[in-house]
C-alpha cells in the first residue's frame, strides 16, 4: 500500500496546529534572546531552561522548526517532510 492510499504525509506538506506554533514562536523567540544575551548560539539546555521545557522537547522541537516554512500568514507554518531520506 502506498503513501496516498495509506493516507500518509511523506510527500505532503503538514499544517502545524495553532498550540505547536505558538510552541515554537516561543522557542524561537528565547533562542534569539539568548543569541543576543550570550553573543554566541544557545545551547539546547539553555534554551529549554528559558523556555521551561525538557532538553528533549527542545531537541524534538528544533528539528521541527528545520523543516518548517512559513506559510505567509502570521503564526501559519508548515511541516514539509525531508525528501529524499
Amino acid at each position: 500500500m502506498d503513501n496516498e492510499s495509506a493516507g500518509g504525509t511523506e510527500d505532503r506538506p503538514v499544517k502545524l496546529p495553532v498550540y505547536m506554533v505558538e510552541v515554537v514562536n516561543k522557542l524561537m523567540w528565547a533562542r534569539r534572546r539568548l543569541l543576543h544575551e550570550l553573543g554566541g548560539e544557545p545551547t539546547v539546555e539553555e534554551i529549554a531552561q528559558r523556555v521551561d521545557l525538557s532538553p528533549e522537547r527542545v531537541r524534538e522541537l528544533l528539528r521541527i522548526i528545520e523543516y518548517a516554512v512559513p506559510l505567509g500568514e502570521r503564526d501559519e507554518f508548515v511541516w514539509e517532510p525531508q525528501r529524499g531520506s
